[in-house]
């Protein structure tokens, strides 16, 4: 049974909560706690598969207490919730939550984070993954100059002084400037500086394009690796471009919108990986044709999958689940849809489905998976609006 622990220092809101996830008590063993000094003893008593905290409380507050929870080596997956959608940045960004609820959180979202939460936390233990864990070991280790950055946001630097340290490494700066003077944002003037670039793009958007260009660096030793390296790179920025545009067709959110970016430019980032030993699949083998995705063709060549890659690649980076998620099922947008199909990532496994499209010139078998998770949810019109939208010239290169 799974075991969650509920962290709120407001009594009523924990009563809500209880009322809120009774049908799930034949599921879950759950537990409320009003008192955050006792979060750990609590856990370590407990031994949660989920902790849920508030992030403001008194005498402490959820980034501590989940800092304290990784430092005990606490496997449980680790949600904060907060009525400020500014926090969720600096949380993200501090790499202590793997998920971010905007409060108040509806039932069906809440209950969706916990369940594939969970799903995701045993598709990672599955033997496949560690086997692809093992061969493509080490890991590359989360890069120096974003754990300088994390610091800069933990003593809440501003975006300058965060633009400077990412202006240390040069891939990083010419990563960040061709995004910031991209036809896709269309700065009014020229950007100049990584420091003027971090101000304009937000630490959303700067966070996820240093974790890929600073990974690139590390992986990047003779020129045929630097060519695959280039060309990854080249279809994440497609990708988050086109998932960006249907969040737009959607009318999402400008964070929406954001996220669906951040989230295209880190789906392949198992692919930058494998690209120092072999080309990925993805790259362009036949895929598109073959009736199988790339993570299928992989598998059955024996090889280890850039999608089992990916996902331990960020698991272990601390990455929210978000992130995770689209790294390991980006080639199938059914696991990605979730409660409403909008959400940031099936926007990425829709854009993943449309470039496998127009790469193959015919019909593909992740957009026979998108149609499908469409039609479940009714949204059968999204399909041609969707691709009339990730379709559209941007002049992003």
């Amino acid at each position: 049974m799974l075991r969650v622990l509920f962290v709120d220092d407001e009594k009523n809101a924990l009563d809500a909560l209880r009322r809120t996830l009774r049908p799930h008590q034949s599921e879950w063993e759950m537990r409320f706690l009003d008192d955050p000094s006792q979060a750990v003893p609590a856990c370590e008593e407990f031994s949660p598969d989920v902790v849920i905290t508030d992030l403001k409380m008194r005498g402490t507050d959820g980034v501590s207490l989940l800092s304290e929870l990784i430092r005990r080596g606490s496997p449980a997956v680790r949600v904060v919730m907060s009525g400020l959608a500014s926090e969720r940045a600096f949380v993200e960004t501090l790499g202590v939550a793997n998920q971010f609820l905007l409060k108040p959180v509806d039932r069906s979202v809440l209950v969706g984070v916990i369940q594939r939460a969970k799903e995701l936390k045993d598709w990672l233990q599955r033997p496949e993954v560690r086997a692809a864990v093992d061969e493509c070991a080490p890991l590359p280790t989360l890069p120096r100059v974003y754990q300088d950055i994390v610091q800069a946001v933990r003593r809440e630097a501003s975006l300058a002084e965060i633009g400077e340290i990412a202006a240390q490494d040069p891939s990083i700066t010419a990563s960040v400037l061709q995004i910031a003077n991209s036809a896709y944002f269309a700065p009014r003037h020229p950007i100049t500086s990584v420091k003027l670039a971090a101000s304009f793009l937000g630490i959303e958007l700067l966070r996820p394009i240093v974790l890929f260009a600073s990974l690139g660096v590390k992986l990047a030793t003779d020129p045929a690796v630097l060519a695959r390296l280039q060309t990854v790179w080249r279809d994440s920025l497609d990708v988050a471009q086109a998932a960006r545009a249907i969040a737009i067709a959607e009318r999402r959110s400008r964070d929406e919108q954001v996220e669906a970016f951040s989230l295209g430019i880190l789906h392949d980032v198992g692919a930058l990986a494998i690209s120092r030993r072999r080309d990925p699949i993805d790259l362009g083998s036949g895929a598109g044709t073959s009736g199988k995705s790339a993570d299928d063709l992989e598998r059955d060549a024996g090889q280890v999958s850039h999608c089992d890659v990916g996902a331990c690649i960020l698991s272990s980076w601390g990455l929210p689940d978000d992130a995770v998620a689209v790294a390991a099922w980006h080639h199938d947008a059914r696991r990605l849809a979730g409660v409403s199909a909008t959400s940031a990532a099936f926007h990425v496994a829709a854009a993943v489905a449309y470039r496998s499209v127009i790469d193959a010139a015919s019909d593909t078998v992740e957009h026979v998976r998108l149609a499908q998770a469409l039609g479940a949810r009714r949204m059968d019109d999204r399909l041609e609006k969707w691709r009339a939208a990730a379709s559209a010239p941007v002049g992003m290169h």
